[in-house]
């Protein structure tokens, strides 16, 4: 007799939308949520555990998703982030038995706002 073990990718303990944010002219301080749904029967709790802090704040729940329920995770531009371009990525994951891990890129693409300013040759 041999063990039916269920592929981990197959396994839907929670949705997550939209799967990827993109910051561009944004205000420093604006924030985009993700919602996360739990799907499966039982309470979920969820930990961040890679991410930088450099250029984005993020706030997740502290107690556990309800089945059924969605929750947010807020990922906010810092006030004081200069950087014109950034790719970063945040991974989280579920107390479930196989340890359910999902990531989000967030990436901040803005224009150099300074004027161009002509150079000579003399």
């Amino acid at each position: 007799m041999s063990d039916i073990r269920v592929n981990a990718d197959t396994l839907r303990v929670a949705t997550v939308s939209p799967t990827k944010l993109e910051f561009g002219q944004e205000e420093h301080g604006t924030t985009y949520s993700v919602k996360v749904r739990n799907t499966s029967d039982n309470p979920l709790s969820l930990n961040l555990i890679d991410g930088p802090p450099d250029i984005f704040d993020v706030e997740y729940p502290s107690k556990p998703i309800k089945p059924g329920k969605t929750e947010d995770i807020k990922i906010t531009l810092k006030k004081d982030t200069e950087a014109p371009i950034a790719k970063k990525s945040y991974t989280f994951e579920f107390d479930d038995p196989l340890k359910t891990r999902f990531t989000i890129p967030v990436h901040l693409l803005r224009e150099n706002k300074q004027a161009m300013t002509p150079t000579s040759s003399h």
